[in-house]
């Protein structure tokens, strides 16, 4: 009982002296106010380390550049083993499908049918898809440098670590401070996980991208083949630009705390949620996407044929 008494006597005797200390004009409202500005400092520094934190995971997964090398680090020395075996896998399926047609056009001709291509053809085209089955990564490495320029161009109009900080900066009265903070942690977080999470899945696409496109290449012949690959090979490689574009939005919808513009920046972490398919979606049902991968894949096989034209006009002065 005693003991209790004590606690309690303590606990009034800290109350009356730290009403002395504080100045005269703080009330009871006061000391709460300033329990609350305390506490406001305690989240804002709080801020501003996740701050950083925040826009570390940012510079990993989203903001730092694509290469063929930065992805042949993420997955190690199998990488390399696995784009070589496949190189190799392609050129022995064009060679097979050029025989296997050749084959076939024989055997109608011996029974006395019309051959629908002539040897010309078949090994033209074989030349062109072993060409392409080469190539590829280049040109891919073409396209992610193309992105990476855009990337660098939005990174410069507003995606830095002191336009994320900026964000946490609220100017309101401190009641609503702490709880405009609690929602933009959880906003940011959230958006965090989501993009750290798609910029893993983006490297995992554009490495499968590498490894099987010169498979996929070994069986052209009508162009379906290549179109389809530049068609969702660009929906991933730009998808980084969207993420980076949606992230400059989202630093700026959530300045001060505003309630409308916190429910623009849910919007767009869950456009963020589905990832390359907005881009590879817009390039299949529109037709300024189809008839751009369409000229890129003609502009592939015209740079093939002409490779060969001029190393065949080369062998001929050369006998």
């Amino acid at each position: 009982m005693k003991k209790k008494w004590k606690i309690i006597g303590v606990g009034v005797t800290s109350f009356i002296l730290l009403l002395f200390l504080l100045p005269p004009d703080h009330t009871s409202a006061g000391i709460v106010d300033a329990g609350i500005r305390m506490f406001n400092g305690i989240l804002t520094n709080l801020a501003t380390g996740i701050a950083s934190w925040m826009f570390g995971l940012f510079e990993t997964t989203i903001l730092s550049e694509t290469s063929f090398q930065n992805i042949s680090d993420s997955f190690g020395s199998n990488f390399n083993y696995l784009v070589g075996l496949s190189q190799s896998f392609g050129l022995s399926l064009v060679t097979y499908f050029a025989l296997q047609d050749a084959f076939v056009q024989l055997i109608k001709t011996g029974y006395g049918q019309r051959s629908e291509k002539t040897a010309a053809q078949i090994f033209g085209k074989a030349i062109i898809s072993g060409v392409m089955v080469v190539s590829v990564r280049y040109v891919l490495d073409l396209m992610i440098a193309i992105n990476n320029f855009t990337v660098k161009t939005i990174i410069a109009q507003g995606v830095t670590k002191d336009h994320l900080s900026n964000s946490f900066t609220i100017n309101k009265d401190v009641a609503e401070f702490a709880t405009d903070l609690v929602v933009l942690f959880l906003v940011y977080i959230i958006a965090s996980l989501i993009l750290s999470i798609m910029g893993a899945i983006r490297y995992a696409e554009l490495a499968m991208v590498f490894v099987l496109s010169p498979v996929v290449l070994s069986g052209n012949v009508t162009g379906d083949n290549l179109k389809s690959l530049l068609l969702n090979a660009t929906g991933i490689i730009f998808t980084q630009s969207a993420q980076v574009a949606a992230l400059s939005l989202l630093f700026s919808n959530m300045v001060n705390g505003d309630a409308t513009r916190m429910l623009f920046a849910i919007g767009i972490i869950v456009l963020l949620l589905r990832g390359s398919k907005i881009l590879t979606n817009f390039l299949y049902s529109t037709g300024t996407g189809s008839a751009a991968t369409t000229a890129m894949g003609a502009s592939v096989r015209m740079m093939a044929a002409r490779n060969i034209g001029g190393r065949a006009v080369r062998a001929l002065k050369a006998v």
